[in-house]
C-alpha cells in the first residue's frame, strides 16, 4: 500500500501534471497583457514597453518582468507558456506549505493523512485549479506569500534564530511585489509569533520588516522614479476606487463573505450541518425569520458586480433572486464565524483566533475597492486552515465529488472553448487581412494582442465598420462554433455600417 505521504507528493505531482497537459490553451481574461511584455529585458528594459502594460492592467508589472526574464534566457520558449508554467509551480509551493504546517501541528495524530486530505479539498476548490491554467500572478503571489507563512510556523515553533526569519519574509515580499494584497500573510505570519516587548523581539521585527521590504520597495520606487505613481496609473485609482458610500461598501462586504463561504464549503460543509443539527428550535426560527428579512431587503439594494459573478452560470440564474440569496449566505457565513470564534476562544486557540482576525481585516479592506473573485485566491487558504479539523467529514468529499470536480471540467472546457474559438475567428479575419477594419468587440479580453494600441482603444473600436459578436448572426461574414459537454458557443463577424 503506498503511504500516505508519498500519496501527498504524488497529488501534488498529478495536480501540476494535469496543468501541462493543457498549458497549450489559447490566452483568455487579459493573460496577453502579461506576456506581451516579454521583450522588456531583451529589449534593454525599453520603457515604453512596460506603460503599455500600465495603459491596460492594474496589476503591478513584476509578473511580466519575471516572464521577460525567463524568455530572454529561453528565448525559444513561448511567453504564455512560461507563464503558465509559473502559475503551475503554485501547486508545489501550496504543497509544501500544507506539509510544513501540519507536520509541526502536535494537536493533529496522523499529519500525512491529515495533509493529504486537506490539500485534496484545496487543490479541488474551482477558484484554486482554475487559476493554475492562467499566465497571471494570482495564484503563483498567493503560492509564494503561503509558503513564506508556512516557514513562519516552523521556524516559530522550533524557535529558530531570529536570522532565518528573513527568509520567509523575503519570500512574502516577493509575492507582494507580484500582487500586493498578498501583504496580508505578512501580518498573519507576524500574528502567529510569541509577542514578547523585549529587545529581541523588537529585533525580530526589525530584520523581519527590512527582509519584506527589500523587493517591494525596490519595485515601487522604480517604477515612481519612471512613471511617477506607485500602485496604479490615475486611470485604475479611479476604476478601481469606486467605493464612495456606505451601501457600496455594505454591498462588497456581502459579495465578498457570499462568495468566500461558497469558496470554503468544500471544507465546512459537514460542520454546518452538524451545526444545524444542534440548533436549537428557538433559535431556528429566530433565524429563519432573520434570513427571509435578509433576503427581501437584499434583493433591493445590493449591487453586483461584473468581476464577482459565477461566470457562465449567471444565465441560468435570476438577478433578483441571486441579490437576496447573497445576502443570506453572507448573514450565514457571519454567523458560523462568530460560531467559530467562540469555539476557539472556549479552546483557547490563541493561534487561529488571530489568524481568524487577520482572515475579517482582509475582507474588510479590500471591500473597499472594486469587488472582483480574484482577490479571494489570497485568502481562501488561510481559512482552510483555519478550519482544518473539519475535514475529515464525508460530506466534505460527497460536495467535492458532485460540485467541485464538475465545475473544474466545466470552467476548464469553457476556458477551452473561449480561447479556442477566439484564436480561430481572428485566423480567418487575418487570413482575410481585415484586421485593421474590426472591433474585437466581445472577444477584445481574449485577443486583443494581435491588435494595434489605438485599436483597442474603444472609442476607436466603435467606428471600425466591423464587429465581433457572441453567437450566431443570419447577417454574420464569419462564424465560428464549438461545443463541450453542456456548453454550446459561438462568435460572429458582422456588418455594422
Amino acid at each position: 500500500m503506498i503511504k500516505i505521504k508519498n500519496k501527498t507528493l504524488y497529488l501534488i505531482f498529478i495536480t501540476i501534471f494535469l496543468h501541462v497537459i493543457f498549458i497549450n490553451f489559447h490566452p483568455v481574461n487579459f493573460e496577453y497583457i502579461f506576456f506581451e511584455a516579454h521583450n522588456f529585458v531583451n529589449d534593454n528594459f525599453n520603457k515604453d514597453i512596460a506603460l503599455n502594460f500600465f495603459k491596460q492592467q492594474a496589476n503591478t508589472f513584476f509578473f511580466s518582468f519575471i516572464v521577460s526574464c525567463f524568455s530572454f534566457v529561453f528565448p525559444f520558449i513561448k511567453p504564455i507558456y512560461i507563464g503558465k508554467a509559473i502559475s503551475i509551480l503554485s501547486y508545489l509551493f501550496i504543497g509544501l506549505s500544507i506539509i510544513n504546517i501540519l507536520s509541526k501541528n502536535k494537536s493533529i495524530t496522523d499529519h500525512d493523512k491529515f495533509g493529504f486530505i486537506l490539500l485534496f479539498l484545496l487543490v479541488t476548490n474551482p477558484i484554486i485549479w482554475v487559476f493554475g491554467y492562467r499566465s497571471t500572478p494570482d495564484l503563483i503571489s498567493m503560492a509564494i506569500g503561503l509558503y513564506g507563512f508556512s516557514i513562519f510556523y516552523i521556524f516559530e515553533q522550533k524557535k529558530k534564530d531570529i536570522l532565518l526569519f528573513c527568509i520567509p519574509s523575503f519570500l512574502i515580499g516577493f509575492a507582494t511585489a507580484l500582487k500586493p494584497i498578498v501583504g496580508i500573510y505578512l501580518i498573519a505570519s507576524i500574528s502567529i509569533l510569541e509577542i514578547k516587548f523585549t529587545k529581541k523581539f523588537l529585533k525580530k521585527l526589525f530584520l523581519i520588516s527590512i527582509a519584506y521590504s527589500i523587493i517591494p520597495i525596490f519595485y515601487f520606487s522604480l517604477v515612481y522614479i519612471n512613471f511617477k505613481f506607485f500602485l496604479f496609473t490615475d486611470y485604475y485609482k479611479e476604476v478601481l476606487s469606486v467605493v464612495d458610500n456606505s451601501s457600496k461598501y455594505l454591498s462588497n462586504f456581502i459579495l465578498y463573505t457570499s462568495f468566500l463561504f461558497i469558496c470554503l464549503l468544500p471544507i465546512i460543509s459537514g460542520a454546518l450541518i452538524n451545526l444545524l443539527k444542534n440548533l436549537k428550535i428557538l433559535w431556528l426560527l429566530i433565524n429563519v425569520f432573520v434570513i427571509l428579512l435578509v433576503f427581501f431587503s437584499g434583493n433591493q439594494f445590493l449591487s453586483l458586480s461584473v468581476e464577482m459573478s459565477f461566470g457562465l452560470f449567471d444565465k441560468f440564474l435570476n438577478t433578483d433572486i441571486l441579490r437576496g440569496v447573497l445576502c443570506v449566505i453572507s448573514y450565514i457565513f457571519v454567523l458560523f464565524l462568530l460560531c467559530e470564534l467562540k469555539k476557539l476562544y472556549k479552546n483557547k486557540d490563541l493561534k487561529n483566533i488571530k489568524l481568524l482576525f487577520v482572515g475579517v481585516i482582509y475582507i474588510l479592506i479590500i471591500s473597499a475597492s472594486l469587488a472582483s473573485q480574484r482577490y479571494l485566491i489570497v485568502i481562501v487558504p488561510l481559512f482552510y486552515l483555519i478550519f482544518k479539523y473539519y475535514y475529515n467529514n464525508k460530506i466534505n468529499y460527497l460536495f467535492v465529488a458532485i460540485i467541485c470536480i464538475p465545475a473544474n471540467i466545466i470552467l476548464i472546457g469553457n476556458q477551452y472553448l473561449t480561447g479556442s474559438l477566439s484564436f480561430q475567428i481572428i485566423q480567418k479575419i487575418k487570413q482575410e487581412k481585415m484586421i485593421d477594419k474590426v472591433c474585437v468587440g466581445a472577444i477584445g479580453s481574449h485577443v486583443s494582442h494581435y491588435f494595434t494600441l489605438e485599436d483597442r482603444l474603444p472609442k476607436n473600436c466603435v467606428l471600425k465598420d466591423f464587429h465581433i459578436i457572441n453567437g450566431i448572426n443570419s447577417g454574420s461574414i464569419y462564424s465560428v462554433k464549438d461545443k463541450f459537454l453542456i456548453l454550446n458557443k459561438s462568435y460572429s463577424v458582422i456588418k455594422v455600417r
